[in-house]
């Protein structure tokens, strides 16, 4: 599967600016006026635990074939963002040379994590307790 479509959508490019402007402005905003948990004060371990994610991606290959991939888990804030983070510098330290970047003889420039750690990071995540689904859609949906 490769992306047959341009990803960069209005609304892509909405999402993004809206989380740039959050990261850069509201959140150290917050932070100067007390609004955000100090260290110590954040979710309990309990209300950690019955915490979790669930990401839906729709792919559409050149043939019009469309597959569906979820990928859930844990608590995000905590848990599963270490397990991300984690995983991705191990991959990198412990299993370059079979990354989907080194492979093709790609060295250097800007790549997303799924295009540069591709199936090893998934394997790792996988191992690590994230959920991945993956699942074909029938021809005749056009949209979801």
């Amino acid at each position: 599967w490769r992306c047959a479509k341009p990803v960069s959508t209005p609304r892509t490019v909405t999402i993004t600016t809206t989380f740039i402007v959050t990261l850069t402005v509201i959140l150290p905003t917050l932070v100067t006026l007390g609004r955000l948990p100090k260290q110590g004060e954040g979710p309990s371990a309990e209300s950690r635990a019955k915490s979790f994610f669930k990401m839906i991606f729709v792919g559409e290959s050149e043939s019009g074939q469309k597959l569906v991939t979820s990928v859930s888990g844990g608590d995000p804030g905590y848990e599963e963002t270490a397990k991300f983070v984690s995983e991705s510098a191990l991959a990198l330290a412990l299993q370059r040379e079979q990354l989907p970047a080194t492979l093709l003889g790609l060295r250097g420039g800007v790549l997303t994590p799924a295009f540069a750690l591709g199936h090893v990071l998934k394997s790792r995540l996988h191992t690590a307790g994230i959920k991945f689904k993956h699942e074909k859609l029938p021809q005749q949906i056009s949209k979801l």
